[in-house]
This record gives structure tokens, C-alpha cells and sequence, in this order.
């Protein structure tokens, strides 16, 4: 459903901000939170 959905949006948003993993971090938490 949505998290598989949302498992298939981020995996390529992570190989781009590799280097920026906290922020991505922060971006899922933002996600979660209004979810």
C-alpha cells in the first residue's frame, strides 16, 4: 500500500542524498508525522 509506495518514491531520492542522510532522515520523520 502507502509505505510500499513510499518505499519505491525514497529509494531513489536516497541514492541522491547519500550524502545528506540526516536530512533524509528528517524528511521521512516530516512524512511520518503527517501521515
Amino acid at each position: 500500500g502507502l509505505i510500499k509506495a513510499n518505499i519505491l518514491f525514497l529509494d531513489p531520492v536516497k541514492q541522491i542524498l547519500k550524502p545528506q542522510s540526516r536530512l533524509e532522515l528528517l524528511a521521512i520523520r516530516e512524512v511520518m508525522k503527517s501521515a
